[in-house]
């Protein structure tokens, strides 16, 4: 059992990570005209790259929240094997549920910086002209 637990967080963390970056090169890809236009008014790259890390950091914080209460919603309704058992206990403890929530922000932070990186180094004309 705890073999097939670990091989199911690591397909978690895998799926989480997947979707978190096709996400955000999604959205990246959506707002090349948005990019464009804020680099011919004069922004800097380093402003429209923080601009678009804190929105996808945010997006993120907020899913690792939600991802957090619907597990403790879920231990809720669904009934203790053991009745001793605290509510978060198949959550093993706050370190992982921290852990978890924390692995979200990292990979979303990585991806955030990255595809904005590259998005904002391009010209303004190639980001208006693509998009």
């Amino acid at each position: 059992n705890q073999r097939l637990l670990w091989l199911g967080i690591i397909f978690i963390a895998i799926f989480v990570t997947v979707h978190v970056v096709r996400n955000h090169y999604a959205s990246i890809i959506e707002r090349r005209r948005e990019i464009g236009i804020l680099q011919s008014m004069g922004w800097q790259r380093n402003r429209i790259t923080r601009l678009l890390v804190s929105e996808f950091f945010l997006h993120a914080l907020l899913g690792g929240i939600l991802g957090v209460y619907l597990a403790v919603v879920v231990q809720i309704l669904v009934p203790a094997q053991r009745p001793s058992c605290h509510i978060l206990c198949s959550i093993d403890s706050l370190g992982n549920t921290l852990a978890g929530v924390g692995l979200v922000l990292f990979v979303a932070a990585v991806s955030a910086v990255s595809f904005a990186y590259c998005f904002v180094r391009l010209r303004p004309i190639n980001n208006l002209k693509n998009a």
